[in-house]
């Protein structure tokens, strides 16, 4: 997820070939953050994951200047299924959560 400047506040990395992937924080960013923003930011981070079965291959295709052009187009489609996923949640009482409930 991103905040303002565009600097990333969290990141994702995944790791091949086992089906993991760690998420870091930038403290600098996540220390001011509201928890609704930190709940989005997670969720970002977690769409990534459902996106990168078609993202790694495209990235592994097309390395370079090419997939720098993709990649905004990646992170677009990540804030949109992000806000899909807040909207759901936000119209469904019992929705996603984060704190356990």
């Amino acid at each position: 997820g991103t905040f303002e400047g565009g600097r990333a506040a969290a990141e994702i990395r995944f790791i091949y070939p086992y089906r993991q992937a760690f998420i870091s924080f930038d403290r600098s960013h996540v220390d001011h953050c509201s928890t609704e923003e930190l709940e989005t930011c997670v969720l970002h981070e977690l769409v990534h994951v459902l996106i990168e079965p078609i993202d790694g291959p495209l990235r592994e295709q097309f390395r370079g200047p090419l997939y720098e052009n993709l990649k905004g187009t990646i992170e677009t489609v990540t804030d949109q299924f992000t806000r899909i996923l807040l909207r759901l949640r936000s119209k469904k009482n019992g929705g996603l959560h984060f704190d356990g409930s």
